[in-house]
């Protein structure tokens, strides 16, 4: 299913595959033997289709369902006996926000929000997280796994009202009345 049909992600996230070499080396295999490797694998065709990534030396291949996304990673050889390895993508793979927010439960995350851009009409997900923490104090650091990450105390910027020059902070229910006179045309003597 293409990304501008399923904009929810109603059918799961999509995930990304690398299949290459065993011994890192350039993939010269037929498409076909790939596609019926992949098929035996999983028991049916994969919904998404791939692309070659690094001048055409692997094959990119795309699941939203978690039980392929597994079932792939444990193929080490192909029907015709070629070893491979086929392993999630370094980058494109990106964790949700539930998944993130059991990880850092131990951190007294309560809450995450992921910032998004609109990048060609096309919303589109970054790297920059709302974390919001249940203690009294700001965290310097937070751990990520293996990671440590510096963290900073997010103050949203405050509205100023055009026509009492008044800072406001608005929220869905409150909108400010601005007087707004109307035009009077005066003839001329």
């Amino acid at each position: 299913m293409s990304p501008w049909k399923d904009k929810n992600n109603e059918n799961g996230h999509l995930k990304y595959l690398v299949l290459q070499m065993a011994n890192n080396s350039a993939l010269a295999v037929n498409p076909f033997i790939v596609g019926k490797t992949i098929k035996d694998a999983v028991r049916s065709d994969l919904s998404e289709f791939g692309r070659k990534i690094d001048s055409g030396k692997k094959p990119l291949l795309k699941t939203r369902n978690q039980v392929y996304f597994e079932k792939l990673q444990k193929v080490t050889k192909l029907i015709e006996e070629t070893l491979v390895k086929i392993a999630p993508h370094v980058t494109l793979n990106r964790p949700s926000d539930q998944e993130i927010l059991e990880n850092l439960s131990d951190e007294k995350v309560i809450n995450v929000l992921r910032f998004t851009r609109k990048v060609n009409g096309k919303i589109v997900l970054t790297n920059i997280f709302l974390l919001r923490i249940n203690a009294t104090a700001s965290t310097e650091f937070i751990r990520l796994g293996a990671l440590q990450v510096r963290t900073r105390a997010y103050y949203p910027k405050p509205m100023q009202c055009l026509d009492s020059l008044d800072i406001h902070r608005f929220t869905v229910n409150y909108l400010p009345a601005l007087a707004v006179a109307p035009l009077r045309m005066e003839s001329a003597p």
